[in-house]
């Protein structure tokens, strides 16, 4: 899902201008314009929370303007406001910060660059105070040869952290399991040590770099590489070249290549378990659901993973063999084409029930052209998948010839 912006201004030029320039900034963002007559019906019920940052023309040289301001601000999930103001003077600009405007604008000095850098920073500003408010109230666990630098992510039983560690000299990601008031118990103890024995076992540099294990009292910890580079989901909020799907996608094989030869089965394949490294190149991360092939779950029958991504007959409550990440991996492969997951829904009911019924949605030209990959790998039944990422590599060297003597 793209940024949205919510822009409160009259003029129909500047509306079409500010249009361009957000949509230069967020291909895929979502600009929505209103009236200051449409505005006094529809603020009481406007849900702040949707947007990202809010474009508010405002006439300041009228002594009520600021409390049209005062009134956004003081709406619940209110996201950073930047002002384009007619009229005042440096105290207005001044006052309006000090109200809790994201940045003031004047109009006569509005630039291309001027807007992006103010839209840029507001949109870091909301992601700052969202990050604050996740985090804030717990208290920072404390692992003797690391330092902890700033949170990184939270799940329901534990948090990564970048941290630097002392005997690499170098940053980590540093995943905690914290039992300290939490319902955690033995059995997620093992898994989370399971995490770390299977990525070990796994000598690949399509997958994370792991360091070390530890416990210390109500505290267990991983110590593994860290990607500045962010995941593929950060990645996908943008539209991709189809050639630079190609090759992320084959990196990603090759990873479930390494880790089904391995006889592991990843069991929740992800683009925010794909990491991107610096160099462009991808590894996986995050074993927590993984199973050696032909095993099962300490949590069989209970419906687990990602439902964008689930195969059907992880929906069904089976485990799923390697043909399930390759299900996962198709469903990965359509969203980088089209910028949306083949299937979806509401709830995840309805997520779940198109995977097991519906067809696969057809591809225009020239993506059509990727359909022997996607109605490979997107099958219902496993059986008629592409059998395994060996193959899967086979048809993209094909494929690849295919292009280069097409194009040459």
């Amino acid at each position: 899902m793209g940024t949205r912006v919510l822009a409160v201004e009259e003029d129909a030029r500047l509306r079409q201008w500010l249009g361009h320039h957000v949509s230069a900034l967020w291909p895929r963002s979502e600009i929505e314009f209103q009236r200051w007559d449409e505005l006094e019906s529809t603020l009481p019920r406007l849900p702040m929370g949707r947007y990202h940052v809010v474009l508010l023309g405002l006439d300041v040289g009228h002594p009520a303007s600021l409390n049209i301001l005062q009134a956004f601000l003081r709406k619940r999930a209110c996201p950073p406001i930047v002002v384009l103001a007619i009229g005042g003077d440096e105290l207005t600009a001044v006052k309006a910060i000090k109200m809790g405007a994201s940045d003031y604008l004047p109009k006569h000095l509005l630039s291309g660059d001027r807007l992006v850098d103010s839209l840029s920073g507001a949109v870091a500003e909301r992601e700052r105070s969202l990050d604050e408010a996740l985090w804030q109230g717990r208290p920072v666990p404390e692992i003797p040869g690391y330092v902890i630098l700033r949170p990184i992510n939270r799940t329901r039983y534990s948090s990564v952290y970048l941290a630097r560690s002392e005997a690499l000299d170098g940053e980590v990601a540093l995943k905690i399991l914290d039992r300290r008031g939490h319902d955690v118990d033995d059995e997620e103890l093992e898994r989370f040590r399971s995490e770390y024995e299977i990525a070990c076992s796994v000598d690949s540099p399509r997958v994370a770099e792991v360091h070390e294990f530890g416990v210390q009292e109500d505290l267990a910890f991983i110590a593994m590489e860290y990607f500045a580079g962010g995941d593929l989901k950060k990645r996908m909020e943008q539209p991709m070249l189809p050639r630079h799907c190609v090759r992320l996608l084959r990196q990603i094989t090759e990873a479930l290549a390494a880790i089904h030869r391995a006889g592991i089965v990843h069991g929740d394949l992800k683009p925010g378990n794909i990491m991107m490294r610096d160099d462009a190149s991808v590894a996986l991360i995050d074993f927590g659901l993984a199973r050696q092939s032909g095993g099962t779950t300490a949590t069989k029958n209970k419906l687990e993973g990602t439902p964008l991504y689930l195969s059907p007959e992880r929906a069904d409550g089976m485990d799923a063999d390697e043909r399930g990440d390759l299900y996962a991996l198709g469903a990965i492969f359509y969203q980088m084409l089209t910028g949306e997951p083949p299937f979806n829904g509401e709830s995840t009911a309805e997520v779940i029930a198109a995977h097991r019924e519906l067809p696969v949605p057809r591809l225009s030209p020239p993506l059509d052209r990727y359909h022997f990959i996607i109605d490979g790998l997107l099958a219902k039944r496993p059986e008629q998948r592409i059998a395994d990422a060996k193959d899967l590599l086979a048809a993209l060297d094909e494929f690849n010839s295919y292009v280069i003597a097409e194009t040459g």
